[in-house]
């Protein structure tokens, strides 16, 4: 009677295998019929080309080059065989005696007020350290933001431990916690140091309001009534929408329409006098930029605590590379020339990296899932921020948005990779097999569009036709942020940093870590994202890893066009 159950439900689990395949293949077949070869066509393969019924595709199978790791892949996408392992989450040790390679003065700080997305903060932060550093002042560390599209008028605050290594930075320049600095200012900033002149500061002086509500510091002047009670008041109704009446401030002379309106802002500012506090440069004109060598002396003050007006890219600095770098202090730094500055940017850059656990995870998921030599890509170029903002009427970049429209299609892409892994096959006599695919979260499908396409022989075949390579080359496995995903979820579920609210953060600074370690980056135009996995891959790799980055945009409307000429070495674009 046993035997008899059984075989029988040996054989009900044998049907419902049959069942799903066969789903599975009917649901690919429809995909690739009405999506996939019509994608090809946009690149220039002949109508003439006939592709194959689904039914008749021989299936990519290259689980076998892949023993080595310790991943089962099915179907192109990652399974992750591991343990589970402990969080790498430190509390940050602010009296533990750590002493700076720069050393500043303790009783003057500067407070840096960051914006626009995270990678745009970093480059913020950097300036702000340079400028702590030339102004012989200690570094308050500023809250980061979650990245908000524009139009937001609160933003949600990131702690610094979710975005940098703490303690590194702490090994270079002297810094505090914002909340100490709240205590040692007396809730008030004692100047503002502009970046782009007073006059394009007083221009956006609403934004000081902002500032006092998520630091505890003040240099706005308001007009008569408004205390920190009743911003207190104000600032819990706008964020959450929730009427209030028993302050005086809430009254339609100053209240919005609705909590999105920020005029608000300008409401409660004395107009004539909206900043209560000196400004610094004193240029003339007052809407001059400070530039580099104008800082010891731009902002010279013995004011206490000085609010840094949204740093980012005032600077022009050479480029820091590898053989520019010293373990030795640059001293002399009110005379500061750009030899001095790149130094010491460069020096800037290897002290600020992303927390422990982002390096610790990311060492952890290449060595399981990417072989030693693999390329990344890095696709930035989506609907909702790249296409929205970036290509606005009027900034300039008509040209630029619209052949990266013409290249933003899975086959275009594909058909890169593909030439990309057959010339590093050329070059170097290796097959490239994996590629990690980095994007924004806001790109949905593209990526497994070209997984499809690269999993696909006759595709494939079609393709290398096209590019007139008549031998074969092995697709590189595509490797994305579905698998790194999962592979967090699995090995570090328990962590902070893996909570919802932070896992895209560390996802984004995951890959870039990624990218950074990659033999060949195919890396994006108008992306800070990008430069800044550049700058570190320079750093620690040298000079000549420039031969194998360039821009992916740039190389695929190359292809498209024809204007890439068969084995050329690639030069940084």
């Amino acid at each position: 009677m046993s035997r008899f159950f059984v075989g029988r439900k040996t054989i009900f689990a044998f049907v419902v295998v049959l069942v799903m395949r066969y789903v599975m293949h009917v649901n690919i077949t429809v995909r690739g019929r009405k999506d996939l070869s019509s994608q090809y066509f946009d690149i220039g393969i002949p109508p003439q080309m006939n592709f194959k019924d689904e039914s008749e595709t021989e299936t990519t199978n290259r689980q076998q080059d892949f023993k080595h790791l310790n991943v089962k892949v099915a179907e192109n996408d990652l399974e992750i065989e591991a343990p589970g392992t402990k969080c790498a989450d430190k509390k940050i040790k602010w009296n533990d005696g750590t002493i700076p390679k720069y050393v500043m003065n303790p009783n003057l700080f500067l407070i840096p007020t960051l914006q626009n997305g995270p990678n745009n903060q970093i480059i913020g932060l950097q300036q702000s350290i340079l400028v702590a550093l030339l102004l012989n002042r200690t570094l308050v560390l500023p809250h980061f933001y979650e990245h908000a599209m524009l139009g937001v008028t609160f933003r949600n605050i990131v702690q610094p431990k979710y975005r940098i290594n703490v303690q590194k930075l702490r090994q270079f320049i002297s810094v505090i916690p914002l909340k100490k600095a709240v205590k040692l200012c007396n809730s008030k900033f004692d100047a503002v140091f502009t970046t782009k002149g007073t006059k394009v500061m007083l221009a956006a002086a609403q934004k000081l309001v902002l500032i006092e509500m998520e630091t505890g510091l003040s240099a706005a002047n308001y007009v008569k009534g408004v205390n920190k009670h009743a911003l207190d008041e104000l600032e819990r109704y706008v964020r959450r929408n929730k009427q209030t009446t028993d302050v005086d401030l809430l009254s339609q002379r100053w209240w919005p329409h609705s909590p999105s309106d920020s005029q608000w802002m300008y409401r409660i500012l004395n107009p004539d006098h909206p900043v209560s506090v000196p400004l610094y440069p004193n240029f003339s004109p007052a809407d001059k930029q400070v530039e580099l060598e104008d800082v010891p002396t731009a902002y010279k003050t013995n004011d206490k605590c000085a609010l840094y007006w949204f740093p980012f890219r005032e600077f022009h600095i050479d480029f820091p590379y590898q053989d520019a770098l010293t373990t030795t202090k640059v001293k002399d730094l009110q005379n500061i020339n750009q030899q001095k500055a790149s130094i010491i940017h460069g020096d800037i850059l290897k002290y600020l990296q992303p927390p422990e656990p982002v390096q610790v995870w990311a060492d952890e998921f290449r060595k399981q899932a990417l072989p030693r030599d693999y390329i990344a890509l890095h696709w930035r170029f989506d609907e909702e921020d790249f296409f929205d903002y970036l290509c606005k009427e009027g900034l300039g970049r008509n040209e630029f948005c619209e052949g990266v429209r013409r290249a933003h299609n899975a086959s275009a892409i594909a058909t890169s990779i593909l030439r990309r892994t057959y010339d590093i096959k050329k070059e170097v006599g290796k097959t490239t097999t994996s590629l990690y695919f980095a994007t924004p979260p806001t790109i949905k499908t593209l990526v497994d569009d070209i997984k499809t396409i690269l999993n696909n022989n006759n595709l494939v075949r079609n393709i290398l036709q096209n590019l007139k390579i008549f031998e074969e080359v092995q697709p590189p496995i595509v490797i994305s942020v579905k698998d790194l995903k999962s592979f967090l979820q699995q090995r570090h579920s328990g962590c902070d940093m893996t909570d919802p609210r932070q896992l895209p953060d560390t996802i984004s600074q995951i890959e870039m870590k990624l990218c950074e370690e990659s033999s060949s980056f195919l890396w994006s135009r108008q992306s800070t994202w990008s430069k800044n996995v550049l700058v570190q891959r320079y750093l620690s790799k040298g000079r000549t890893i420039k031969e194998q980055d360039f821009s992916v945009s740039d190389y695929t409307l190359k292809i498209m066009d024809g204007k890439l000429k068969k084995r050329k070495k690639f030069k940084f674009i």
